[in-house]
């Protein structure tokens, strides 16, 4: 499936709030051969906050792991402060964890 094609069923989709089939995803791109490789991978990622004045830190995210694969779709889900939107910011490249290690598209 090219590119474009790819975009224009994925708008359709949307807008006509269609549930995605089985095939829609066979035909998904990936890499040559078949193997998808990692394009997004956390290992062991932290994320803490220290308040000011405060001697408690808020774990936010503790030890972390996870690998996204070139053309998955990922589900984050979560109760009400379970580090969700934290994980979305660091994988959006908008703020570092604390510690960890956090590849791109190796």
């Amino acid at each position: 499936m090219k590119e474009e094609d790819f975009s224009r069923d994925m708008t359709s989709l949307l807008s006509n709030r269609q549930v995605f089939s089985r095939d829609f995803f066979a035909k998904l791109p990936h890499s040559s051969g078949g193997v998808r490789e990692p394009i997004i991978q956390l290992r062991n990622i932290s994320k803490f906050y220290f308040g000011d004045g405060v001697e408690t830190e808020v774990k936010a995210l503790n030890r972390v792991d996870l690998e996204i694969k070139r053309g998955e779709f990922v589900i984050i889900m979560g109760a009400s402060g379970s580090g969700k939107t934290t994980l979305l910011i660091i994988i959006g490249l908008l703020a570092a964890p604390t510690d960890g290690e956090y590849l791109l598209d190796q």
